[in-house]
């Protein structure tokens, strides 16, 4: 049990600076590395394997199954890189906490936020956001600071939590659930969903909880 304590002190005191490091550089980091990419891209494909597996002439069973098997095949990749990241390499440990800011760095938005602040003050804002056409620069105000918010509380504060209890391997397979979860979601995908919702509500209960007292101080 010591043993366990003293690593995760260890990793607390490491992510402190690597959380520092995102703020700044992270959100760069992440596009210089591709890591945004290859992101957006395993977005797509948890989107195209619920089209394809989530059929609405299948029974409940056999959805709540699919979704099942669905949801292990985003984790065992996700999994398998965290882990290829352990291997006593100096190499491959630095390219994981490389990738580590990165995505730190995705769920701050530093860049982003700051440069929707300066259209925001030029009166510049763009009225179609994520493919959703807004009545006015309030509208897209509100939903970049709710967004925000959800990346806050699940790539910042979740994937830190899981990252201290344990290793990279406890933050993808975190992020690889609330990717699934975030997808697999609304009736169409009740059924379909169910594991991953079930699963993620229990690991971001803690999280949730911790993200809902910072924001509400930082409020």
């Amino acid at each position: 049990m010591s043993g366990f304590l003293a690593l995760v002190f260890f990793r607390a005191k490491l992510l402190a600076l690597l959380l520092l490091i995102a703020v700044v550089l992270g959100e760069q980091l992440s596009a210089l590395t591709r890591v945004d990419h290859i992101a957006t891209t395993y977005h797509r494909f948890a989107a195209l394997l619920g089209a394809r597996l989530n059929r609405p002439s299948r029974s409940i069973a056999t959805r709540v199954y699919r979704g099942i098997i669905a949801l292990m095949i985003l984790e065992i990749p996700a999994l398998g890189l965290a882990v290829s990241f352990h291997r006593g390499n100096a190499v491959w440990e630095l390219i994981g906490i490389l990738v580590m800011i990165a995505l730190l760095g995705r769920g701050f938005g530093t860049h982003t936020l700051y440069a929707r602040w300066n259209q925001a003050k030029a009166g510049a804002l763009p009225l179609e956001v994520d493919n959703t056409l807004f009545n006015d620069g309030h509208g897209v105000l509100r939903h970049v600071i709710a967004q925000s918010a959800e990346h806050f509380s699940v790539r910042i504060i979740g994937g830190s939590f899981w990252f201290i209890i344990g290793g990279l391997p406890g933050m993808f397979a975190y992020l690889a659930l609330a990717l699934a979860a975030s997808h697999y979601t609304g009736d169409d995908y009740r059924a379909f969903g169910w594991s991953a919702a079930r699963l993620f509500r229990i690991m971001h209960s803690i999280p949730r909880c911790i993200s809902s007292i910072v924001l509400v101080m930082a409020g």
